[in-house]
């Protein structure tokens, strides 16, 4: 399988999913390919430890990081 998304240059709001399947086999097969795709409103820091009494910690640092971000939708 090769998977590559790409996202245009330009002000568009979209990317590209471009999927290509290869049957290396000799017999012919049927398959079914799903993708989920999902919008993080939220910017995410790597958190090694997530758990117990870092899990506060990690919320505040979050919650600080996503205060400098406006979300919005745009129409």
């Amino acid at each position: 399988m090769e998977h590559l998304i790409t996202a245009p240059f330009g002000d568009d709001s979209l990317v590209i999913d471009d999927v290509t399947l290869t049957n290396l086999s000799p017999n012919s097969i049927t398959f079914s390919h799903y993708e989920y795709w999902d919008i993080n409103h939220a910017q995410l820091l790597i958190e090694w430890f997530r758990t117990g009494y870092a899990a506060p910690l990690g919320d505040r640092r979050r919650n600080d990081l996503n205060s400098l971000f406006w979300n919005y939708v745009r129409s």
